[in-house]
């Protein structure tokens, strides 16, 4: 029901999110864990480029991702609305 789909989130959200992330990418220590269940896979990919990158700047987004600009800005504008990525100066972002 209902209960069993909330949990089996939180346990995708808490153990398998950041298992699969330190196996398929860089190892990341301090995995922040943030409810990443409706994100689409391109908000996921921008996330993981900010993430193993440190603070990038639009255009490199773009290049990490394989996404023109139009997408990027969208997406980067609904994960600052979500809190989940920062502005930096000069337009760079970084994970929140």
């Amino acid at each position: 029901g209902p209960a069993c789909r909330q949990r089996w989130r939180e346990i995708f959200s808490l153990v398998i999110l950041p298992i699969s992330y330190c196996f398929n990418n860089k190892i990341s220590i301090e995995y922040d864990i943030k409810d990443l269940n409706d994100l689409s896979n391109e908000s996921l990919k921008i996330i993981h480029a900010i993430k193993d990158n440190g603070i990038l700047q639009i255009n490199e987004i773009c290049d990490n991702t394989g996404m023109d600009i139009k997408m990027v800005n969208s997406i980067i504008n609904e994960l600052l609305l979500k809190d989940l990525v920062v502005e930096m100066n000069n337009k760079m972002y970084s994970i929140n």
